[in-house]
């Protein structure tokens, strides 16, 4: 029976930096192409990318690059500068008569500025693949929690500013429009704010249906990512108390690196016992709510499409 996991469309892999995330999410991709045969593309929205060293294989830019080992498997590295230059043009169309505005209606818009633009434009990013038929499952591979919790909290910033903008808009109509036309002798100054004022309403409109589609339990999953420390487990309770307060389905936690008993190793005895303190720990807190899935710490780095395949081999056979 196949896992309930891959039943969803759209799996996020997270936790605190250094602990993995990317090769569970690698794993999981790569194991879902090949095993249950689903047109898989696995995303990285983390700005120090990892994804390409984990597949072994050179990711063309920001760009949907297939891995050719794996038919039905694509990788691609969101690259932020590049988002938020291709989002630009409708930003700073919008945010281009600030002075002007405040002037007009008395009122200050600096706050209007886009919140997280680096998340923002990852978020947005992240909508085009949401809208797109052309794939089974959709893996995200996210930043360290910090990065992940600021995306988690963007449907409602971007929605709070694009109402804003939006409204302001409104409120003004035309009016900016006729100066426009008056100074410039044409119209297509107000033709350009148009298309900017329309592109914004239809930003929107994806955005509430990116948070309606990414908090239904039959669409999306968030899994866990995590190592047997108590700085590690502080981090995973920060996480799981935003996921479940942004309505996002979690029912997996998985611990990753676990080491061995050694007793001829002082210094690994000493590891074994601080990690086995820090998972009787987490089971207590958790093993009644989530699936907690415990992974051993490999003798070599899991790096490559047949390493990662025999790792999602362990996770997920039957």
């Amino acid at each position: 029976m196949t896992h309930p996991m891959f039943e969803r469309r759209v799996i996020f892999f997270g936790g605190k930096g250094g602990v993995g995330k990317t090769t569970m999410a690698s794993a999981t991709a790569v194991w879902a192409a090949r095993r249950l045969n689903k047109k898989t593309l696995i995303v990285s929205t983390d700005p120090a990318h990892s994804l390409a060293d984990s597949l072994g294989k050179v990711l063309s830019g920001d760009e949907i690059t297939p891995i050719p080992e794996i038919p039905g498997l694509f990788g691609i590295e969101i690259d932020a500068e590049a988002a938020v230059t291709e989002y630009g043009s409708i930003l700073q169309a919008q945010m281009g008569e600030n002075d002007l505005i405040t002037e007009f209606i008395g009122e200050d818009v600096s706050d209007l500025t886009l919140p997280g633009s680096d998340e923002a434009v990852s978020f947005f990013k992240m909508l085009e693949f949401l809208n797109t038929t052309d794939f089974d499952l959709i893996i995200y591979d996210t930043a360290p929690t910090g990065h992940t919790l600021k995306l988690l909290s963007l449907p409602e910033l971007l929605d709070s500013w694009l109402y804003k903008m939006i409204k302001m808009r409104h409120r003004l109509g035309r009016t900016l429009g006729i100066f426009k036309r008056m100074f410039s002798g044409g119209s297509d100054a107000q033709d350009l704010e148009d298309q900017a004022f329309s592109q914004l309403e239809i930003m929107r409109d994806q955005v509430l249906w990116a948070r309606e589609f990414l908090t239904d339990p039959k669409n999306a999953e968030f899994v866990v990512v995590t190592i047997p420390t108590l700085m590690a487990l502080w981090e995973t309770e920060r996480l799981i108390r935003s996921l479940m307060a942004h309505d996002m389905s979690v029912n997996q936690i998985y611990v990753n690196q676990i080491s061995p008993e050694n007793p001829n190793c002082v210094y690994c005895s000493r590891r074994y016992e601080n990690q086995q303190k820090a998972l009787e720990r987490l089971l207590f807190l958790y093993q009644d709510d989530f699936e907690i899935v415990q992974i051993p710490l490999f003798e070599q780095e899991i790096q490559g499409i047949e390493a990662l395949l025999a790792l999602g081999d362990e996770l997920y056979k039957e």
